[in-house]
């Protein structure tokens, strides 16, 4: 077992999930902390999501011989349900992408006094950047940014609890969570299916080549430091905002406690964790559009980003808000398949 290409594979499927809204505490807030104590049984199950369905998944997915997501549901679905998998699957990546490159204009507008679309267009530019050296720069750009992220992130949070005066802080925040009932549950369900389907789409190609051991090692570390992570910036999020946060990326309010130096530091990573996220994702898209076309990757790259750009006037937050719920409830039913799945192939 090589503990560098260990890491490497964790580091890419934490990657994959960690974007914008994960690392800026927009949907930390949305689907857990604005559940207060409840919250807590919602990391459970996502923490489930992480650590266990999702190493499953991708050994899976290498058992079966496949390359990318729509051999696997051809190989193992009918037809018409596979055609339509594939075409979810698409979107999913594709709203990743323009929900990570609408992060990254929110974050060039409202803090760095930038034009939202100048952000945007680095974002892209950036991208097209690391895809030209394909799974190589992947790579070594999840190797390098993840962990600085999870340190600053950790740092952050820490000096806030450490640091703010608790008074008047309560679980039970005003109009937060009254009369959710089960809300938590059904949010902890979306929001860990959502995030596991779309590490599967875009680990899929990755994993294709890699030893099992190594797969399924890289998978439980990079579920358990994700679920460390939200419980974090949930902890922070709570402690911090008595109310319903009004910013458009709430950790980033947090990191201005620390200082200048930590400000522009989590600044810096939460960019990097939005590219991280829009690499791996787009790459699973770009190789799906190449092999629909039948065209080379390298051909697809800029056509493909294309298809973003009309989605980016939403902005950051009418995505999250609107996108991810949508998402994750299909992808609970996707998940579902995915099992059956499962079950079929430990039959053979």
């Amino acid at each position: 077992m090589g503990i560098k290409r260990v890491l490497g594979l964790a580091f890419v499927y934490i990657g994959a999930v960690i974007g914008a809204g994960f690392a800026s505490g927009q949907e930390i807030w949305y689907f857990i902390a604005r559940h207060q104590e409840w919250g807590i049984c919602s990391i459970f199950i996502i923490a489930v999501y992480f650590i266990i369905l999702a190493p499953v998944f991708f050994i899976m997915t290498k058992k079966s011989h496949i390359e990318n997501y729509q051999e696997f549901f051809y190989n193992n679905l009918p037809v018409s349900l596979a055609h339509l998998l594939d075409i979810i699957f698409s979107c999913f990546l594709l709203g990743s992408v323009s929900v990570m490159t609408a992060g990254s204009g929110t974050l060039f507008s409202n803090f760095l006094g930038l034009p939202y679309f100048a952000g945007a267009g680095m974002t892209i530019s950036f991208i097209l950047i690391v895809m030209k050296q394909d799974l190589k720069g992947i790579f070594t750009v999840n190797s390098i940014m993840i962990p600085f992220l999870i340190i600053i992130t950790i740092y952050i949070v820490v000096f806030t609890i450490i640091n703010e005066n608790p008074a008047g802080r309560t679980w039970y925040n005003a109009g937060i969570a009254e009369g959710d009932g089960t809300g938590w549950l059904e949010d902890g369900l979306k929001y860990g299916a959502y995030n596991l389907i779309m590490a599967v789409a875009a680990m899929t190609n990755i994993v294709s080549t890699e030893k099992e051991k190594n797969i399924l090692i890289g998978g439980v570390i990079g579920g358990i430091i994700l679920s460390i992570l939200i419980i974090i910036i949930y902890l922070g999020l709570i402690f911090f905002y008595r109310d319903i946060p009004v910013q458009e990326i709430p950790l980033l309010y947090l990191a201005k406690n620390t200082g200048k130096g930590g400000y522009l530091s989590y600044i810096f990573a939460l960019y990097f964790a939005m590219i991280t996220t829009a690499l791996t994702n787009y790459y699973a898209f770009t190789k799906r559009f190449a092999s629909l076309l039948n065209i080379s990757y390298e051909r697809c790259l800029i056509p493909g980003l294309l298809l973003v750009l009309p989605l980016l006037p939403s902005g950051f937050t009418e995505l999250v808000n609107k996108m991810y719920p949508l998402f994750g409830g299909i992808s609970i039913i996707i998940t579902f398949f995915y099992l059956l799945i499962y079950f079929k192939i430990r039959k053979r």
